[in-house]
């Protein structure tokens, strides 16, 4: 395995809810402002640093698939997610009913559709804290929604990677949490007919003392991959380091931190988008990744290139800039 290579270059107090209001935007506005300091040393007592946001909902899918087991009177693993779509609406999310006037703001969200058994489907719109479904084509005004731009969409891995977390916890009936080791991206090696998306992403978890994984994709949600050991690489690694960080810092087994978001981007300056004041960045663009971690209710968030990363969330006096996405070919 490489050498980790931790750089403590300066990061910023960013909360996830803010910095996820393009990623997740299912996660809606709030969180702190993204240029205001966050204290480098945690408070006494334990607590989580400034820097640190409170656990919420990465994604309502985990609460639509229990709601739709419910109303249709089966097991929420007879519920499956089989495919999401970016698009995007106004403030009605593309479902009008009669009379209902909607706002003019555009909001950038998913499309959600599952299936049950019988064949039956269930459609949601979701973006902007909201969700609406299921979707009655009868009684509604529906649209599809337009494209959106790549810098607005959101990430598929990281609400995939959390919603394969919950799926596990139905699939062995676990009552103990389930932790997400890393969220490896990659593109899958076949070639399509038709437009598709071949970009797809390795999620390995633990339960207790064992691994299993996924595959996850916005044509096939979750591949189901049983007992599988993580992955090893660059990716992995780093990630790997990160959660070892964060677990020292907080004085907390490994075991107990995941990984709730790990998204490739290109970082405006070679400061990885994490100005010190005084502090003088090169202008050229870096290729690298945006990770939050979650760990003891809180989450962190780390940026880095390559083996570096910086402990964002732990770092003071510092000015965030928001990443540019990046292909992943």
């Amino acid at each position: 395995m490489r050498r980790i290579r931790l750089l403590i270059a300066g990061g910023a107090a960013a909360a996830l809810a803010g910095v996820l209001a393009v990623a997740v935007v299912a996660l809606g506005d709030g969180g702190d402002d993204p240029d205001t300091a966050a204290s480098a040393t945690p408070p006494a007592g334990g607590s989580a640093t400034p820097g640190a946001t409170e656990v919420t909902a990465i994604s309502p899918l985990p609460e639509i698939r229990r709601d739709l087991a419910t109303r249709f009177s089966v097991a929420p693993g007879d519920v499956e997610l089989v495919r999401l779509a970016h698009a995007g609406w106004d403030g009605c999310l593309g479902v009008r009913q009669p009379g209902q006037a909607c706002s003019e703001q555009f909001i950038a969200g998913y499309i959600a559709l599952f299936t049950l058994p019988g064949g039956q489907q269930a459609e949601y719109h979701i973006g902007g804290g909201r969700s609406v479904g299921p979707i009655d084509r009868a009684t509604a005004r529906v649209d599809d929604g337009v494209p959106v731009a790549a810098e607005m969409r959101v990430d598929f891995d990281s609400i995939l990677a959390d919603y394969a977390r919950d799926d596990l916890g139905i699939r062995l009936n676990l009552a103990r949490p389930v932790t997400v080791l890393q969220v490896v991206p990659f593109e899958l090696d076949h070639q399509c007919l038709l437009p598709c998306d071949t970009h797809a992403a390795f999620v390995a978890l633990q339960a207790g003392s064992e691994g299993f994984a996924y595959v996850v994709n916005s044509e096939r949600p979750l591949e189901y991959k049983g007992r599988e050991d993580p992955r090893t690489g660059g990716d992995a690694e780093v990630q790997l380091a990160m959660r070892g960080d964060l677990a020292g810092r907080l004085g907390i087994p490994l075991a107990q931190v995941s990984v709730v978001q790990y998204r490739l981007v290109t970082w405006p300056d070679g400061c990885l988008g994490a100005e010190k004041p005084g502090e003088v960045c090169s202008q050229s663009l870096v290729p690298g990744f945006l990770a939050v971690l979650e760990a003891a209710g809180m989450r962190y968030e780390y940026h880095g290139a390559g083996e570096h990363f910086i402990a964002v969330a732990f770092e003071r006096d510092v000015r965030v800039s928001p990443p540019l996405p990046r292909e992943t070919r």
